[in-house]
């Protein structure tokens, strides 16, 4: 692999660097589109089911970052799911829930009518690709970074609609104002005014990776000291 150092580069090389980057987008949705033609010219369209997303993001030089790494903003986090089902999804529709790629397994095990395990992180999407309102479906979305190559680093994350938390146990912890604050250039977590915010979505994190059995939860686990990530119930 190539490294380099980004920050010698000029205004003119990134330029360059961003340029390519939306070639290579402009090259996947022409392979896309050949994919869906062919479909198409074969009367398969009807009986395939086209589900299109990716696994990370690019910083592609938003907060001076360049690839992909164990930050947690919307530019490597927030990925496009475009899923095509005649007969069932409606062309031109959008769906505003939170949707995490631990869903697409359950989702497709559910379109393929085989079993489904009952350990599973993520649930079905089926229910709002038909267009269904599911009353408990998530209000939050969770991320997670377990290191690697060199990067021996541990990251959580939990989204709400407006809030965004990222704990980091070996750095400082991250709070963004997703609704006056879109791009992530405030971090909240230090600001007094914030805590009892900083103390509710703790509370939720802490709820999930006890749900999901992650061992970063438990105090005096090896991975870090989490005492600063539990909230006590007299704080609440």
């Amino acid at each position: 692999m190539l490294r380099w150092n980004a920050s010698h580069l000029t205004w003119k090389d990134w330029q360059k660097v961003i340029a390519a980057y939306w070639g290579f987008c402009t090259f996947i949705d022409h392979q896309i589109q050949r994919i869906l033609q062919t479909l198409d010219e074969n009367n398969l369209a009807e009986n395939t089911i086209v589900i299109f997303s990716t696994d990370h993001g690019d910083m592609l030089g938003s907060h001076r970052l360049f690839n992909k790494g164990f930050h947690m903003y919307e530019e490597t986090h927030h990925i496009p799911l475009i899923i095509r089902w005649q007969g069932v999804t409606s062309p031109g529709t959008t769906c505003d829930e939170f949707v995490n790629l631990v869903d697409l397994m359950p989702t497709f095990l559910e379109i393929g009518d085989a079993t489904m395990p009952n350990n599973l992180d993520g649930r079905s999407i089926v229910p709002l690709l038909k267009g269904e309102k599911v009353d408990d479906w998530y209000d939050d979305v969770f991320a997670e970074f377990h290191g690697y190559e060199a990067t021996l680093a541990t990251v959580r994350m939990v989204r709400t609609d407006q809030w965004k938390y990222v704990y980091n146990p070996y750095s400082q912890d991250e709070l963004y104002d997703m609704q006056s604050d879109p791009h992530e250039l405030h971090n909240l977590a230090t600001h007094l005014g914030y805590k009892h915010v900083l103390r509710r979505i703790k509370d939720r994190m802490v709820k999930r990776l006890r749900d999901t059995r992650d061992n970063i939860v438990m105090e005096g686990g090896w991975q870090s000291n989490s005492y600063d990530l539990l909230v006590s119930d007299r704080e609440k």
